[in-house]
């Protein structure tokens, strides 16, 4: 799984944009992994995205997993706990 992800995370720095100053953006995340062992389903996700179950021809839905965004405060603290720092988001000066 690890080499997986890494091999992802090397196409995509790989195949993105730079910036006017030739240094590539390396900002934001976005990203699901859904792996199932027998009877029991592991969900993980990371940055802007979210996990969504749905029964019944999608009439029921249900949110599986919290998006990790810089406007919910909760998030915002862990990630400056865990000595990460958000950045180009005014909402909290």
């Amino acid at each position: 799984m690890k080499e997986a992800c890494e091999a992802v995370e090397r196409r995509f720095i790989e195949n993105q944009l730079t910036s006017e100053e030739g240094k590539h953006d390396t900002s934001g995340s976005c990203g699901l992994i859904m792996v199932v062992v027998e009877d029991t389903c592991y969900i993980s996700n990371i940055g802007d995205s979210r996990a969504v179950i749905s029964r019944n021809g999608g009439k029921i839905r249900q949110a599986v997993t919290r998006d990790h965004k810089p406007s919910d405060e909760l998030e915002r603290t862990r990630v400056l706990n865990a000595g990460g720092r958000v950045y180009q988001y005014d909402l909290f000066p």
